[in-house]
């Protein structure tokens, strides 16, 4: 009786699946989207979102109004929008970007790299961006912050990485 209840559950539970996964139709009449997809479609989501959100918490605070804060999502968008920053930069140029987390440093090439470093739900996945502050004040390794700044990219030797600059610590 269990064994056929199980099968039961399970064979309701894939049809729901499977309805589920199905999208809109493309040129090759497959019915399913990429992660790719999804994560545009959730970007676009998040970004509305996030400029709502922050047009009202920066409506009631003396905090400039950010056009990607990170601050207002759930950590697993979170994670979806700085792998869009990571991996599509060139998206992101320019745009102010507020974010919370653990503060980092490196040192490499005879110089030091401050990062603010944002843990996932689980803290299995942990990401982080570059930043460089204004007044050049770092606080300590491992202190919470909040960082507000201008996404930018620059390169060293091959490799292109990300970085807020004249960013500012929040209180």
């Amino acid at each position: 009786m269990k064994k056929a209840a199980a099968m039961i559950l399970l064979m309701a539970m894939t049809i729901l699946l499977a309805s589920c996964s199905q999208g809109a139709d493309n040129k090759t009449g497959s019915k399913t989207k990429t992660v790719d997809d999804v994560l545009q479609q959730q970007t676009a989501t998040t970004v509305e979102a996030t400029t709502s959100a922050s047009t009202v918490k920066n409506n009631n605070t003396n905090k400039k109004q950010a056009d990607v804060d990170l601050t207002e999502l759930s950590s697993t968008m979170v994670y979806s929008e700085v792998y869009n920053m990571v991996s599509k930069p060139d998206d992101y140029i320019g745009k102010t970007v507020r974010m919370n987390g653990a503060m980092a440093m490196s040192k490499g090439n005879n110089q030091v790299y401050y990062a603010c470093i944002i843990k996932d739900a689980t803290a299995c996945c942990s990401q982080g961006i570059e930043f460089v502050l204004k007044d050049g004040s770092y606080p300590a390794e491992g202190t919470d912050i909040t960082v507000f700044g201008t996404f930018n990219t620059y390169k060293e030797g091959e490799y292109t990485y990300c970085q807020l600059k004249n960013a500012v610590i929040e209180a």
